[in-house]
Protein backbone atom coordinates (compact mmCIF):
# COMPACT_ATOMS: atom_id res chain seq x y z
CA UNK A 1 0.00 0.00 0.00
CA UNK A 2 1.60 3.46 -1.08
CA UNK A 3 0.40 7.51 -0.54
CA UNK A 4 1.71 9.76 -2.61
CA UNK A 5 1.25 13.73 -2.36
CA UNK A 6 1.39 14.47 -6.32
CA UNK A 7 4.63 12.27 -7.43
CA UNK A 8 6.02 12.28 -3.73
CA UNK A 9 6.03 8.88 -1.98
CA UNK A 10 5.10 9.33 1.27
CA UNK A 11 4.90 6.15 3.03
CA UNK A 12 4.53 2.36 2.44
CA UNK A 13 3.62 -0.63 3.59
CA UNK A 14 3.28 -4.29 2.30
CA UNK A 15 0.34 -5.97 3.49
CA UNK A 16 -0.66 -9.55 2.98
CA UNK A 17 -4.54 -10.52 2.34
CA UNK A 18 -5.02 -14.15 2.39
CA UNK A 19 -6.91 -14.41 -1.10
CA UNK A 20 -10.35 -15.96 -1.30
CA UNK A 21 -11.09 -14.86 1.98
CA UNK A 22 -14.81 -13.02 1.85
CA UNK A 23 -16.19 -11.40 4.70
CA UNK A 24 -20.00 -10.39 4.83
CA UNK A 25 -20.13 -6.69 3.91
CA UNK A 26 -23.68 -5.30 5.89
CA UNK A 27 -24.72 -5.05 9.32
CA UNK A 28 -27.56 -5.61 10.81
CA UNK A 29 -30.00 -2.71 10.23
CA UNK A 30 -32.99 -2.32 12.64
CA UNK A 31 -35.94 -0.81 10.89
CA UNK A 32 -38.96 0.86 12.47
CA UNK A 33 -42.32 -1.57 12.76
CA UNK A 34 -44.40 -1.08 9.64
CA UNK A 35 -48.01 -0.07 9.75
CA UNK A 36 -49.08 -0.82 6.24
CA UNK A 37 -47.46 -2.84 3.69
CA UNK A 38 -46.16 -0.74 0.50
CA UNK A 39 -47.28 -1.80 -2.69
CA UNK A 40 -45.03 -4.51 -4.48
CA UNK A 41 -43.44 -5.31 -0.64
CA UNK A 42 -44.39 -8.32 1.32
CA UNK A 43 -43.77 -8.65 5.32
CA UNK A 44 -41.16 -11.00 6.55
CA UNK A 45 -42.81 -12.35 9.53
CA UNK A 46 -40.43 -11.93 13.39
CA UNK A 47 -38.43 -15.59 13.70
CA UNK A 48 -35.24 -16.58 14.39
CA UNK A 49 -32.45 -17.91 12.04
CA UNK A 50 -29.75 -20.25 13.45
CA UNK A 51 -26.85 -19.40 11.08
CA UNK A 52 -25.52 -22.92 9.71
CA UNK A 53 -23.47 -22.89 6.26
CA UNK A 54 -23.06 -25.70 3.62
CA UNK A 55 -21.69 -25.59 -0.29
CA UNK A 56 -20.17 -27.99 -2.00
CA UNK A 57 -16.49 -27.17 -1.70
CA UNK A 58 -13.82 -24.84 -0.56
CA UNK A 59 -12.65 -23.41 -3.75
CA UNK A 60 -14.12 -20.05 -3.07
CA UNK A 61 -14.79 -20.15 0.92
CA UNK A 62 -17.90 -18.48 2.15
CA UNK A 63 -17.20 -16.80 5.58
CA UNK A 64 -18.26 -18.83 8.17
CA UNK A 65 -18.41 -15.84 10.98
CA UNK A 66 -21.12 -16.75 13.51
CA UNK A 67 -21.62 -20.66 12.52
CA UNK A 68 -24.53 -21.64 15.30
CA UNK A 69 -25.56 -18.29 16.42
CA UNK A 70 -29.46 -17.92 16.20
CA UNK A 71 -30.35 -14.33 15.47
CA UNK A 72 -33.92 -12.80 15.94
CA UNK A 73 -35.49 -10.66 13.57
CA UNK A 74 -38.16 -8.36 14.02
CA UNK A 75 -40.57 -8.36 11.58
CA UNK A 76 -40.07 -6.76 7.86
CA UNK A 77 -41.00 -5.38 4.59
CA UNK A 78 -38.75 -6.98 1.14
CA UNK A 79 -39.60 -6.17 -2.17
CA UNK A 80 -42.27 -9.11 -3.95
CA UNK A 81 -40.00 -9.16 -7.24
CA UNK A 82 -36.69 -8.05 -8.58
CA UNK A 83 -36.32 -4.35 -9.50
CA UNK A 84 -37.12 -4.43 -13.11
CA UNK A 85 -34.95 -2.74 -16.33
CA UNK A 86 -37.98 -0.07 -16.54
CA UNK A 87 -37.82 0.83 -12.65
CA UNK A 88 -33.91 1.68 -12.89
CA UNK A 89 -34.79 3.46 -15.71
CA UNK A 90 -37.46 5.83 -13.88
CA UNK A 91 -34.88 6.34 -11.18
CA UNK A 92 -32.17 7.66 -13.61
CA UNK A 93 -34.54 9.50 -15.42
CA UNK A 94 -35.50 11.39 -12.38
CA UNK A 95 -31.73 11.83 -10.27
CA UNK A 96 -29.48 12.25 -13.40
CA UNK A 97 -27.61 9.36 -11.46
CA UNK A 98 -23.97 8.69 -12.31
CA UNK A 99 -22.09 5.70 -11.19
CA UNK A 100 -18.20 6.13 -9.96
CA UNK A 101 -17.70 2.69 -11.90
CA UNK A 102 -18.83 3.01 -15.08
CA UNK A 103 -16.77 -0.25 -16.80
CA UNK A 104 -20.04 -2.41 -16.87
CA UNK A 105 -22.66 -0.02 -15.67
CA UNK A 106 -25.34 -1.10 -17.67
CA UNK A 107 -23.64 -2.78 -20.54
CA UNK A 108 -26.20 -4.54 -22.25
CA UNK A 109 -27.93 -1.70 -22.35
CA UNK A 110 -28.15 0.27 -25.81
CA UNK A 111 -26.92 4.14 -25.97
CA UNK A 112 -28.76 4.30 -22.39
CA UNK A 113 -31.69 2.55 -23.49
CA UNK A 114 -33.47 -0.45 -22.32
CA UNK A 115 -33.20 -3.47 -24.93
CA UNK A 116 -36.44 -4.15 -26.24
CA UNK A 117 -38.59 -6.41 -24.61
CA UNK A 118 -36.48 -6.38 -21.50
CA UNK A 119 -38.47 -3.99 -19.93
CA UNK A 120 -39.61 -5.84 -17.14
CA UNK A 121 -36.76 -8.30 -16.73
CA UNK A 122 -34.36 -7.61 -13.66
CA UNK A 123 -31.99 -4.81 -13.93
CA UNK A 124 -28.15 -6.37 -14.08
CA UNK A 125 -25.22 -5.36 -14.40
CA UNK A 126 -25.11 -2.50 -11.72
CA UNK A 127 -23.03 -2.31 -8.61
CA UNK A 128 -24.02 -2.79 -4.84
CA UNK A 129 -23.21 1.14 -4.58
CA UNK A 130 -25.88 1.79 -7.09
CA UNK A 131 -28.27 -0.79 -5.50
CA UNK A 132 -27.72 1.47 -2.66
CA UNK A 133 -28.63 4.74 -4.50
CA UNK A 134 -31.45 3.06 -5.92
CA UNK A 135 -33.02 1.68 -2.85
CA UNK A 136 -32.43 5.14 -1.16
CA UNK A 137 -33.91 7.08 -3.81
CA UNK A 138 -37.45 4.42 -3.55
CA UNK A 139 -37.53 5.50 0.08
CA UNK A 140 -36.20 1.84 0.75
CA UNK A 141 -33.11 -0.34 2.00
CA UNK A 142 -31.24 -2.99 0.87
CA UNK A 143 -31.56 -6.36 2.96
CA UNK A 144 -28.50 -7.79 4.77
CA UNK A 145 -27.14 -10.56 3.67
CA UNK A 146 -28.89 -12.35 7.19
CA UNK A 147 -32.15 -11.11 6.49
CA UNK A 148 -31.76 -12.30 2.77
CA UNK A 149 -30.99 -15.53 4.16
CA UNK A 150 -33.67 -15.38 6.89
CA UNK A 151 -36.55 -14.52 4.02
CA UNK A 152 -35.14 -17.47 1.40
CA UNK A 153 -35.30 -19.90 4.30
CA UNK A 154 -38.51 -19.02 6.37
CA UNK A 155 -39.16 -19.12 9.34
CA UNK A 156 -39.11 -23.14 8.85
CA UNK A 157 -35.21 -23.24 8.57
CA UNK A 158 -36.18 -24.74 5.11
CA UNK A 159 -32.31 -25.61 3.98
CA UNK A 160 -33.72 -24.80 0.21
CA UNK A 161 -36.52 -21.45 -0.49
CA UNK A 162 -38.28 -23.48 -2.76
CA UNK A 163 -38.50 -26.44 -0.60
CA UNK A 164 -42.08 -25.28 0.13
CA UNK A 165 -42.49 -25.23 -3.39
CA UNK A 166 -42.87 -29.60 -3.48
CA UNK A 167 -45.73 -29.10 -1.38
CA UNK A 168 -47.92 -27.66 -4.16
CA UNK A 169 -50.56 -29.45 -6.14
CA UNK A 170 -48.88 -31.12 -9.50
CA UNK A 171 -51.21 -30.51 -12.45
CA UNK A 172 -51.68 -33.58 -14.32
CA UNK A 173 -51.53 -33.97 -17.80
CA UNK A 174 -54.73 -35.42 -19.39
Amino acid sequence: MQAFHEDDLLDEQILYLKPGTPKLISERDHTTPIKKIPTNMVIIPAGKLTIHYTQGDEFIPYPKDHEGEVISFDSFAMDKYPVTNADFKKFLDATNYQPTDTANFLKHWIHHQIPKGQKNFPVTYISHEDALAYATWAGKRLPTELEWQYAAQTSKANEWPWKQLSRLPVKKPM
